[in-house]
């Protein structure tokens, strides 16, 4: 298989803005946890000064942004394979090449995930490995089986979370002692406490994996369409997706936002929460490839291009630097500032990523990880640095 960069034709800059457009929103979500925030007691949270701000905050997130977020770019990845299903579509080394290239993302993810228990990227790569066989279905059998897959009530099931955790600590006790060991300045520690809460989270959440494969077909058939590779064409699509998922997304959100309300069936509640996170990520998706085609909105959303084509590299970057910023391995200065307070370290985290990106882009074909990702898949060096004269 000939390895070469991918020229303008290739890339779909649309999709590469709104790939950095859910990193952004990632990163917003992320931080609630990698400041230490979501460690700390209700009463811990109440004594805060800043404790007001923080519950508006922290109810538009989970309203707004929170799972749309990881939908967003979930979905992303599947429509990536279908992508590149598209540009490989005669070579008969495809399989191989994808299998290897979910192999390297795992080793990374698994890599990452051993310092921050949030990493998603070894789920990518485990439930991508079922769109290989899946890529024969039809795009509209490959969604509704991915909608069956996401939404299922798997909450029925609620023994499997009882034998899991018949032996674990209190929720309150393992987030305690959690943040003791991330605010502590031995880094043995914080990645022991790390693989510690990573385990009790997956035996808790043990469906994760599945609504992942679920938004992962969803976003394979969605990139199967022309839809998103001509979205201009189509926009009369798009606004369709818009006023389905928009009004089902709002009604649900209400319900799906509120913990534990009596609103919430104990066995539906997950699909709830689950079908208007979806909704509304379908949602973003839809206002922001119709934004898109507007020159006004797409001069101002250019800047997520680059963002975007360095995702990976980004997504990790956003790790390292909050675990430098708030974990006792680094400066330390964890949920001393509320939820509220992190809104400036976002900012700021995100404009160096801005500014970087379109830097490293500007003499490189491709991210540092990207590269490295690539090479091991393809199983060859491949060019990276851009003609000096081009620059």
């Amino acid at each position: 298989m000939t390895v070469t960069p991918p020229s303008g034709a290739e890339r779909l800059k649309h999709v590469d803005a709104l790939r950095g457009f859910a990193l952004a929103a990632v990163l917003l979500v992320n931080l609630r946890d990698l400041s230490l925030y979501g460690f700390l007691s209700d009463e811990a949270r109440a004594a805060l000064p800043t404790a007001n701000w923080d519950n508006v905050l922290n109810f538009i997130l989970a309203a707004l942004i929170e799972h749309k977020a990881i939908t967003i770019f979930t979905l992303l990845f599947g429509i990536s394979f279908a992508l590149q299903l598209r540009r490989h579509v005669l070579s008969s080394g495809f399989p191989m090449f994808y299998v290897r290239r979910l192999l390297v993302l795992l080793i990374i993810g698994v890599v990452h995930g051993v310092f921050w228990f949030g990493d998603v990227l070894r789920y990518y790569a485990l439930m991508g490995f079922v769109l290989l066989p899946a890529r024969r279905l039809r795009p509209l059998t490959m969604a509704v089986i991915g909608l069956v897959i996401a939404l299922f009530p798997w909450s029925v099931f609620q023994q499997l979370n009882d034998f899991f955790n018949r032996n674990a600590l209190p929720a309150d006790q393992i987030a305690a002692s959690t943040l003791a060991s991330f605010s502590s300045s031995s880094l043995s520690e914080m990645v022991r406490a790390n693989l510690c809460y990573d385990w009790s989270i997956r035996l808790t959440e043990w469906s994760f994996p599945l609504a992942v494969l679920g938004r992962l077909l969803i976003g394979a058939a969605i990139g199967q369409s022309e839809a998103l590779v001509k979205p201009k064409e189509n926009a009369r699509v798009w606004w369709r997706l818009l006023m389905v998922t928009m009004p089902i997304g709002i009604a649900l959100t209400v319900p799906a936002s509120i913990n534990n309300a009596a609103t919430l069936s104990p066995i539906f509640g997950q699909t709830i929460r689950g079908a208007a996170s979806l909704s509304l990520g379908l949602a973003y998706v839809a206002i922001f490839l119709l934004l898109f085609r507007s020159p006004l909105w797409q001069r101002w959303l250019s800047p997520l291009i680059a963002v975007g084509r360095m995702a990976l590299t980004n997504y990790l970057l956003q790790t390292l630097i909050a675990i430098i910023l708030f974990y006792g391995v680094g400066l330390g200065i964890g949920p001393r500032f509320g939820l509220i307070g992190a809104l400036p370290f976002f900012v700021a985290i995100f404009i160096i990523q801005v500014a970087l990106s379109r830097w490293w882009l500007a003499r490189f074909y491709f991210g540092p990880v990207e590269w490295i990702w690539r090479c091991l898949s393809y199983g060859s060096l491949i060019p990276m640095r851009k003609n000096l004269q081009t620059i």
